[in-house]
This record gives structure tokens, C-alpha cells and sequence, in this order.
């Protein structure tokens, strides 16, 4: 339940930062410069880290990634792992929530920005569709149909699976097998 909570937090808060949420930017602790545009800050970040990540590869990031043979270039298990920890087997707390699908666009719309960082060509409400779409099992001990609970359900390695799918133009049907359509631009 710890891992569980402290997952659930951490996207939760990111969320918020992305979205430039007044209670979470703009704020000076312990002298360390104040961050008003957290999305701006992490678009400059990735431009410093990919000049960082691709001189010590002497490659493109991408190319780096198709090489790595370390433990997480191994997409299956990748997303054995992530399914596995989604719930860890516990058991349903709020049987209400079991079978249901939240509307993350209506319960909490600030999620998206958790997709549109990685993939600025979505729009919020795209983003926010996957999430919905994508969402993992309800009912666990902290989905009691808040907006809280409902990031314990966001299953970030599908909705990124499924984001990348939408970006590269690629075809996917959603959870009730409707085929999609394309509806973003590629993102170089």
C-alpha cells in the first residue's frame, strides 16, 4: 500500500506542477529559486539533458535507447511489471468503483498534462481521453471517487504506449474496441 500511496502521490503532484497550479509553483523554499512555469522549466531541462544523455552516447537519444540492454530495454516485462504493481493483488475497498470508468477530463482534468509533457502535440482533452481510456482497475484502497483516488487508477505505461501509438500514426481500438482515428501530428 505504501508503494501504492507514495506512486499515487507522486503523479498526483506532478500533475498539479505541469499544470502550474498556483498551490504548487511560484513558491521560494529553503533559497532555492522560484519556478513559475513548471512546464517551461521541464522543456528546458529536456533540451540540457538530451545534450547531456546524447554526448556521453555520442548518438541520438533514440539510438542510445535501442541499444541499452540493461534491465528496463525490455518492453513485456516492462509492462508485466507496471501491470503487476498497478494493484499488487490487493483487494477491492470500493466495489462501487470496480467495474467503473472515471472521466479523467471531468474528475480531474490537470492529468493530461502528465501525457502532454512527453507528447506536446496532444491537447489536454486527448491526453485526458487516453487516461480515461487507459485507466487501470477501480475499487483499490485509495479509489474512493475522488480525484485523489482516481490517479492510484492511471495506468501511465498504457496511456504512453497509447500516446506514442496516436503520435507515430499508428491505429488502436480503446477499451470497448472502437477503432481509433488518427487525431495528432507526429512530434520530432
Amino acid at each position: 500500500m505504501d508503494v501504492i500511496g507514495g506512486r499515487t502521490l507522486a503523479i498526483y503532484d506532478m500533475a498539479h506542477l505541469l499544470a502550474n497550479d498556483p498551490a504548487y509553483v511560484g513558491h521560494t523554499l529553503q533559497g532555492v529559486s522560484t519556478i513559475n512555469d513548471f512546464q517551461a522549466a521541464i522543456k528546458a531541462a529536456r533540451v540540457d539533458l538530451t545534450v547531456a544523455l546524447q554526448a556521453a552516447c555520442g548518438k541520438t537519444t533514440q539510438e542510445c535507447a535501442r541499444e541499452d540492454t540493461g534491465r528496463l530495454s525490455n518492453p513485456a516485462a516492462n509492462e508485466a511489471f507496471y501491470a503487476g504493481t498497478q494493484t499488487y493483488n490487493l483487494p477491492v475497498v470500493y466495489p462501487q468503483n470496480s467495474g467503473a470508468v472515471e472521466n479523467v477530463g471531468k474528475l480531474a482534468p490537470e492529468a493530461g498534462y502528465l501525457l502532454t509533457v512527453a507528447f506536446p502535440a496532444l491537447t489536454l482533452e486527448q491526453a485526458d481521453q487516453i487516461l480515461t481510456e487507459t485507466e487501470g482497475p477501480g475499487g483499490g484502497f485509495l479509489d474512493d471517487g475522488s480525484s485523489f483516488g482516481l490517479y492510484s487508477r492511471l495506468n501511465l505505461y498504457a496511456a504512453a504506449g497509447r500516446a506514442a501509438a496516436l503520435a507515430s500514426g499508428q491505429s488502436y481500438s480503446d477499451r470497448r474496441g472502437n477503432p481509433s482515428q488518427k487525431v495528432i501530428a507526429p512530434h520530432n
